[in-house]
């Protein structure tokens, strides 16, 4: 009963996770889904201050 609640659990926090086992070492191979991803993210967001002693992403407002 306790498997299922933690199942859901990880679920919601890696929504992105397709329960793949990785390949250890570097892949010289193209770019992957995950690369795709993040470089869109990188082009939304920004690393910048939050609070006075704190830094973090910070998505970036698009104007239409």
């Amino acid at each position: 009963m306790r498997t299922g609640i933690r199942r859901e659990e990880h679920m919601k926090r890696h929504p992105n996770d397709k329960n793949k086992r990785k390949i250890k070492g570097i892949t010289w191979s193209k770019k992957t889904e995950r690369d795709k991803k993040l470089k869109e993210f990188h082009k939304t967001h920004v690393y910048t201050w939050v609070s006075h002693n704190r830094r973090g992403w910070v998505s970036i407002g698009e104007e239409e």
